[in-house]
């Protein structure tokens, strides 16, 4: 898990703080794209709390001609969420 700037995002009538962001490369085809499942988690009493909302995004082109590490994936990923990881 990242700890990122907390934000809040509208869940069932309600606003919902975000404070983690979990990242799993699910496919990688070696070439040319790849396939990020991500989740955001808030924080109950100092820990990892409960899901909010998960995803997946695809890196492709010239995002994926970069993609020469796992920091770079993560902030790419960040990048995509508009979420600042701290």
């Amino acid at each position: 898990m990242i700890k990122i700037k907390q934000f809040k995002i509208w869940i069932s009538g309600k606003l919902t703080p975000v404070d983690y962001l979990y990242i799993l490369c699910n496919t990688d085809n070696l070439k040319d794209t790849a396939t990020f499942y991500y989740a955001l988690h808030n924080e109950i009493n100092g820990e990892i709390g409960n899901l909010v909302a998960n995803g997946n995004l695809t890196m492709s082109g010239v995002d994926y001609d970069g993609f020469n590490s796992n920091e770079y994936a993560i902030n790419w990923v960040a990048s995509q969420l508009k979420i600042t990881i701290l």
